[in-house]
């Protein structure tokens, strides 16, 4: 199966090929290292973030995540970035005041 976003299909060859996508499963193994460098265990992190232990267990099996793949590719369609969803700004100053 193959475990690639579902925002790759929605880029052009030209932006997979400038941009480098995580797989699902390399996003949850990252995760999981994160998580593991700052001495956490599965259940503080999920703690901390205010989810259960086993989604944060499934997160980092496979990277899986119905929520976050669909505001990624949702993101995708409308040209924004996750750092432009979590900004101060606008949107007319991420248009160039159109």
């Amino acid at each position: 199966m193959d475990d690639t976003l579902g925002i790759v299909s929605s880029m052009t060859q030209s932006e997979v090929g400038r941009r480098r996508m995580r797989s699902a499963r390399g996003m949850g193994a990252f995760v999981a290292e994160r998580r593991e460098n700052l001495g956490l265990t599965q259940q503080e992190l999920a703690d901390r973030a205010g989810v259960s232990r086993s989604w944060v267990a499934r997160f980092e099996r496979d990277g899986s995540s119905a929520v976050l793949l669909r505001v990624m590719d949702t993101l995708a369609v409308l040209g924004v970035t996750m750092e432009m969803l979590f900004s101060n700004e606008s949107n007319e100053s991420n248009e160039g005041g159109q």
